[in-house]
């Protein structure tokens, strides 16, 4: 599915998908920075995904192959929302885990986990590549095009700067790394997006769908320069 056709079930739904972490825009940012509890939230959704990747890794897989948003997508999240379950401590009494959130999570795991060190982002053809064909199959909800916008986003932003995508995703949770690498990012996503909107920019989400993009892009960047994986 091209960008440009995501734009306005972007625009419609955005009020209605707040809890995506979906920004509204590119021209004009302002930067949210989370607080004390958002960070310690962010740090133990880390633990919990890496807790519970160690114990059934295909659950996650099947959320990643999944379209965002969709029916399938929630199918894969629930077994896999168990085995968090069993990874909780007294710590952690409750704790409310959105699917785009877990998502990010699980694909920035896979993505270090594959290159501990940072890839030669010069001798791959680093361009933004489409979404997955299967994602544009059957028919395709409102909130599944504003998920789908933000991956293709994620693509742009990724393929425009590679080496800084994959530093943000090195970079401890809300550290002062992330925030520094974070503010070099916020230039790019300009360009990946249409001049007539406006954002309130969340490094949260920000991180988990270029965690995805990178995982994803890097993937056909290798097989198109013959790179075996």
């Amino acid at each position: 599915m091209k960008f440009a056709a995501l734009v306005s079930a972007f625009v419609l739904l955005f009020a209605q998908c707040a809890q995506a972490q979906i920004p509204t825009s590119s021209a004009e940012f302002r930067i949210n920075h989370a607080a004390d509890a958002k960070v310690r939230g962010a740090i133990e959704l880390d633990r919990l995904v890496r807790c519970a990747m160690s114990r059934r890794e295909n659950l996650a897989r099947n959320i990643l192959v999944a379209r965002p948003g969709s029916t399938a997508e929630e199918r894969a999240a629930y077994p896999f929302r168990k085995v968090i379950e069993n990874c909780m401590n007294d710590l952690v009494t409750a704790i409310s885990i959105g699917t785009p959130d877990m998502r990010g999570a699980i694909a920035e795991v896979f993505y270090l986990r594959q290159f501990p060190a940072k890839p030669d982002f010069a001798a791959l053809d680093h361009k933004a590549m489409p979404l997955p064909k299967a994602w544009s199959e059957g028919k395709i909800g409102e909130y599944e095009k504003v998920r789908m916008l933000g991956q293709d986003l994620a693509n742009c932003v990724v393929a425009t700067a590679p080496d800084d995508a994959d530093a943000l995703l090195r970079a401890g949770i809300r550290s002062t790394a992330e925030r520094a690498t974070f503010r070099r990012l916020v230039p790019v996503l300009g360009p990946c997006l249409p001049k007539s909107l406006k954002m309130e920019l969340d490094v949260a989400w920000l991180r988990a769908v270029v965690a995805e993009g990178l995982l994803r892009s890097m993937g056909e960047w290798r097989s198109n320069a013959g790179v075996r994986n």
